[in-house]
């Protein structure tokens, strides 16, 4: 029987030389890897040049900007819809012209812009953008509008600079007011030396004081009507909560409730209260299935011209409105100049 010989194999430490090698990398992977994490992670979404820290020494330049130097706004354009790959931007930073308090209700910065390739551009002018920049560096969408050659003006009002855009109803002058530009016909000279006497255009939006995010709204159209209405201090005139609505030819006034309560029914009977200084007006309608929302709201029956509710709401002092068994209240500080800028609008030109 052969005799097989077992070799042991010892285990031999490596040298020192090689165990100071090893040592030394380990070290510098350790290092590298510490150096990796501390990094900031970089996202489309978050603000990464410093224009968009809340960094107190970051300089506010006003006018023209570049929309590659803010890619946090870049995002958000992206993200909303707004920016495609081949988009043509022209953006302004509008204010505030001095460097505002990281706390309280201004913003960081309100920026201005107008997309000019073809596929934002139409019959009535390209898509321009009112966007508000928070102190957290969030951005919210203020504005849409239609028009051409927006520009910025020196002037300001309430710590941004003033804007103009050229659209169908003629020159408009935008001009913050705390919270959102409202915008007005501007007058040309020439128009005013050939007729001194002719009276100033309407503004088209003028807004009441902003208390709780509600203010009241007047608009006045370019080519028919106006409209005062009740909402969001940020809102656009379909927005509001609620709308009352005139034309220089009809006999009548809309009234649109922009409200529900979930319990309201398609087709089914509407009364909605409204309560002012302890009288209260009955507004009759039907509720209608809203594709756009997914919900009922209520569909309420025009009133006349002449309707004493108008009179109660720009010369009262408290108001509520009731739908569906679910009280509201709505204070009406604003709401005579916005009613009145409605009437003006409404009424037909003389001769």
């Amino acid at each position: 029987m052969p005799c097989h010989t077992i070799h042991r194999l010892r285990h031999r430490a490596p040298p020192p030389s090689r165990l100071f090698a090893l040592a030394l990398a380990l070290l510098i992977v350790t290092a590298s890897a510490a150096a990796s994490r501390a990094q900031p992670a970089t996202s489309d979404a978050a603000p990464t040049s410093a224009d968009e820290t809340d960094n107190p020494s970051a300089p506010i330049s006003i006018g023209l900007v570049d929309l590659d130097s803010l890619p946090g706004l870049r995002a958000y354009l992206r993200k909303t819809g707004y920016l495609a790959p081949d988009s043509v931007v022209r953006l302004f930073r509008t204010g505030p012209v001095s460097k505002p308090a990281a706390t309280g209700l201004a913003p960081r910065a309100i920026y201005a812009l107008q997309f000019e390739d073809l596929a934002n551009c139409g019959s009535l002018g390209c898509t321009q953008l009112i966007i508000r920049q928070e102190h957290d560096g969030a951005f919210t969408l203020y504005d849409e509008r239609a028009g051409g050659d927006l520009q910025l003006l020196g002037e300001t009002t309430r710590g941004m600079h003033d804007l103009t855009s050229r659209t169908n109803n003629g020159l408009m002058i935008g001009r913050y007011n705390g919270t959102k530009y409202l915008w007005s016909r501007l007058a040309s000279d020439e128009k005013k030396a050939a007729d001194p006497t002719e009276p100033a255009a309407l503004p088209a939006e003028i807004a009441g004081p902003c208390i709780d995010d509600r203010a009241w709204h007047g608009y006045a159209a370019a080519a028919d009507g106006g409209a005062a209405g009740y909402g969001l201090c940020r809102t656009n005139r379909s927005g509001n909560f609620l709308l009352f609505e005139c034309t220089t030819s009809a006999p009548d006034i809309a009234v649109t409730a922009n409200v529900t309560t979930g319990s309201l029914q398609d087709s089914a009977p509407v009364t909605m209260q409204l309560t002012i200084d302890g009288s209260t007006f009955t507004l009759s309608g039907t509720g209608y299935y809203d594709v756009m929302t997914g919900v009922v709201l209520p569909r309420i029956d025009p009133l006349p011209i002449d309707t004493p509710l108008l009179e109660a709401l720009a010369t009262g002092r408290q108001a509520s409105y009731a739908l569906a068994g679910r009280r509201k209240t709505l204070h009406l500080d604003g709401a005579p100049e916005a009613i009145a800028l409605m009437r003006a609008a409404c009424t037909p030109p003389r001769g």
